[in-house]
């Protein structure tokens, strides 16, 4: 198996015309998580990257993405996230 790395995963995000930002919102993370899981070198994060549309063949209905990220905004943690579970 190849190495898995954090830079190898944004050029695979960055070569589908995408930003970790919006990734992130695709994916349900804060920018902030999503940078700690990539951190991790998790197998699952490439696979997900490698499975990304290219950025100008997603669907209309993604066009929340398009949206400005407000950098105040609060973003759920893990407490937030047992909450909702429980």
């Amino acid at each position: 198996m190849t190495q898995i790395n954090q830079r190898s995963i944004k050029s695979i995000i960055r070569s589908k015309g995408w930003l970790v930002k919006e990734v992130a919102l695709r994916w349900g993370y804060s920018p902030r998580h999503l940078s700690r899981l990539l951190s991790k070198n998790c197998p699952q994060c490439r696979d997900a990257a490698l499975g990304l549309p290219l950025r100008d063949q997603r669907p209309a209905s993604e066009s929340f993405l398009k949206a400005p990220i407000d950098q105040n905004e609060s973003h759920s943690n893990s407490d937030d996230m047992a909450e909702t579970i429980i």
